[in-house]
């Protein structure tokens, strides 16, 4: 388990998210059954020493990243290995696309990982040389096997026309369509509003104290804690990116306000210093879990008629509003991408914003052709 455990740590330290580590765990594991069903039973030790796997067994490898786990574990306990063994298999054993493009990038990663000691450990440069060019072709074969990747699996997922609406109800409409029970409603509405109004990311939101909420301010403020002694989750949810304050308007402001001083502040006797708390019999008074926030967007969507909602896509309206607001009043694309960079917790790097702005002036474009059409019918 070294090698797995020093890629895990390598990734944590990179900031990434429980839920990317556990699928980094899953590839691994996917990857070591599938070197044992194959029958390499040196695979480690060839890395190590600079010896890259075949072409022919990098292909295999490549091919099982198709096959689910479970179906590798059944075959494993019959026969072992696959020696003598037909390597066909159901269309029942076959998993998505995007799942593959991860187990085939994970891949790339690991044997990067243990070539890259060997490669520090080889003092002839000859020989190092030949390492890396054995490195890079196996990752032009297993890049080759990856597909097209999309930005976001959830972006485009809902039109442009469905985002307005959910934050057109967000700012306008009444929680007591959805949610019955008063404590629910007041918990559930602060948390729609924060993630569709300021847009936050899951779990960002989950792990906000009540310390972070200043009320005389009107910010909240997104900071990490990783490894938070405080926290009881076993799945702890933190901040993605860096630190960052969000200023509040009303109607957020005030929703969040009404949460904290009425049925939050019974359930925060028990001790808890987080701000969204449960309030079922079981688990009152506790931090949420995702499945809470999951659940609760999933009601809005079902009273809004999209019963896909999913908690990024409150991210993705928030984006998109922010950029229609700012096409309408003109902010410069350069300025527009700083700002949304920095409230939205994406790296200098990233072209989210890019994206985003790309969207609107689709949907713009989209919007006045049609209007030249009304005109000339």
């Amino acid at each position: 388990m070294h090698y797995p455990t020093c890629m895990i740590l390598e990734q944590r330290a990179r900031t990434v998210a429980w839920s990317s580590l556990e699928i980094l765990t899953r590839g691994l594991l996917h990857l070591y059954l599938t070197v044992t069903f194959l029958g390499i039973t040196d695979f480690e030790e060839r890395l190590e020493v600079g010896s890259f796997p075949t072409v022919a067994e990098v292909a295999a490898i490549a091919d099982l990243a198709t096959v689910t786990t479970g179906r590798l574990r059944q075959l494993i306990a019959k026969t072992g290995n696959a020696k003598n063994t037909d390597m066909t298999f159901a269309a029942t054993d076959a998993v998505t696309k995007p799942l593959v493009n991860r187990r085939l990038k994970i891949y790339q990663q690991f044997f990067d990982l243990i070539s890259r000691t060997a490669e520090r450990n080889q003092s002839d440069a000859q020989k190092r040389s030949e390492q890396l060019a054995q490195r890079n072709r196996i990752h032009k074969i297993l890049a080759g096997r990856r597909g097209p990747s999309r930005t976001s699996c959830i972006r485009g997922r809902h039109a442009p026309d469905e985002l307005a609406q959910v934050v057109q109800f967000v700012v306008e409409g009444d929680p007591s369509l959805i949610w019955a029970n008063p404590a629910l409603r007041e918990r559930n509405w602060a948390l729609v509003s924060v993630l569709a109004l300021c847009g936050l990311r899951s779990g960002e939101l989950r792990q906000l104290r009540t310390t972070d909420f200043n009320s005389n301010r009107a910010t909240l403020m997104v900071a990490r804690r990783p490894d938070d002694p405080e926290d009881p989750r076993l799945r702890e949810p933190n901040a993605k990116t860096a630190d960052r304050i969000i200023p509040l308007f009303d109607p957020v402001l005030s929703r969040i306000e009404t949460y904290v001083y009425g049925s939050q502040a019974d359930a925060a006797q028990k001790g808890s210093p987080f701000l969204f708390l449960a309030h079922s019999p079981g688990r009152f008074g506790q931090p949420i879990s995702r499945s809470v926030v999951t659940d609760t967007v999933r009601s809005l969507g079902q009273h809004l008629g999209m019963p896909g909602l999913h908690p990024h896509s409150l991210r993705n309206a928030w984006a998109q509003n922010y950029a229609s607001w700012a096409d309408s009043v003109g902010v410069q694309a350069g300025e527009f991408d700083r700002y949304i960079k920095y409230l939205a917790g994406w790296s200098a790097k990233s072209q989210m914003a890019t994206h985003y702005r790309g969207d609107q002036l689709i949907q713009t474009a989209y919007q006045k052709s049609l209007l030249l059409e009304e005109q000339r019918g």
